[in-house]
């Protein structure tokens, strides 16, 4: 900005220096107030936390689906509009967890698969338009146009909850994020905007989230969020196994040995496999060790072979599809589309609301 001179479009003015700037309000915890905490920006983190509680009242089941209702906090840099753009807010999210693997099909697909929405796809806004096409969801996932069919179920069912609400349908459209504005972690994003006097409005976003927030929480915490569940038949798996000799590894490595032990138990299929030629050939390998440096182990402390194991259990991380709701947003919206004016008389305002049954 500097090197080219760039000045406000508005004023003409100098631009400020960039700043960091957090998001999430920051405030102290404890009598001493001596240790730092965060108003939290999102209500879904509460469920992955709990993931391992919600599958046992699952019954270890999958798929299932949890969901939250509660306040969030952001800070919002220019509060503004009413109940659009506020610092304190009512969320509602859910959290439906799926395998991955099988495509994330959704069992009652098919009931919903011939329900047109009005979709603004990221093609179409690259393109500098906003026209939206009316697809039904059935062909929107059959052409990828929606990642999948979970996500697709979810936004027939976010429509049907708001125009049972009372939204003009005429007034509602989903809009796919572009991949510039997408979280790294998902898949897919579309949200559900509202039309109102302020322009379009994002009230209800339904995003593949993947296996990004549980498999975070996993490895910062140890805690076993996964699903365990027994193989109808067992998996005959073929691999390069390390053995060692520990009686000889011990005394010969002392205080380096778990280091060592670690970078050998982390080697690649493919390394493990090339390491096992050397071994044949010369009697000896040499393994990069970090904070140690090159290592080398004689073939009586080192055996390294091909063999089948059978694994009885599948063990994955769940994928989330999560739709959330602005509810403060929905509320605002609804209350602009259900209100009219008399042709007669301006000053008689008019609030009807057409409940939908389906």
């Amino acid at each position: 900005m500097t090197k080219y001179n760039i000045k406000n479009p508005a004023t003409g003015g100098d631009l400020l220096p960039p700043v960091a700037f957090n998001l999430m309000f920051q405030t102290s915890i404890g009598p001493s107030s001596n240790t730092p905490g965060y108003l939290r920006p999102e209500t879904a983190q509460g469920q992955f936390l709990t993931f391992q509680k919600l599958l046992e009242w699952n019954q270890q089941s999958m798929p299932f689906a949890s969901a939250s209702i509660g306040k969030s906090f952001r800070n919002e840099i220019s509060p503004r509009s009413g109940l659009l753009r506020v610092r304190e807010f009512l969320m509602a999210e859910i959290e439906h967890f799926v395998d991955p693997e099988g495509g994330k099909k959704h069992e009652r697909f098919d009931e919903v698969k011939d329900f047109k929405l009005s979709l603004l796809n990221r093609e179409t806004q690259l393109a500098g338009k906003t026209d939206v096409e009316q697809v039904s969801i059935g062909e929107a996932v059959a052409t990828k146009l929606v990642d999948n069919e979970t996500l697709g179920y979810f936004l027939v069912r976010i429509q049907a909850f708001l125009l049972k609400l009372g939204v003009d349908e005429k007034k509602l459209r989903f809009r796919q994020h572009m991949r510039n504005e997408m979280a790294h972690y998902a898949s897919d994003c579309w949200d559900a905007e509202l039309f109102t006097s302020y322009g379009w409005i994002e009230c209800v976003g339904c995003a593949d989230r993947s296996a990004y927030d549980l498999t975070v929480h996993r490895e910062k915490t140890n805690a076993p969020l996964c699903v365990r569940e027994t193989r109808a038949e067992p998996l005959k798996i073929e691999e390069w196994q390390v053995d060692l000799d520990k009686k000889k590894f011990g005394p010969k490595f002392k205080k380096d040995g778990k280091t060592v032990e670690a970078a050998i138990n982390s080697l690649t299929q493919d390394l493990r496999e090339k390491l096992s030629l050397d071994l044949k050939e010369t009697g000896k390998v040499e393994i990069d060790v970090p904070s140690v440096g090159k290592v080398e182990l004689n073939k009586d402390l080192i055996n390294i072979e091909k063999r089948t194991r059978a694994e009885n259990v599948r063990e994955y991380t769940p994928n989330v599809i999560e739709p959330s709701f602005g509810i403060g947003r929905i509320l605002y919206s609804l209350i602009e589309h259900i209100f009219w004016t008399r042709e007669v008389d301006e000053a008689r305002g008019v609030s009807h609301v057409v409940l939908r049954t389906r």
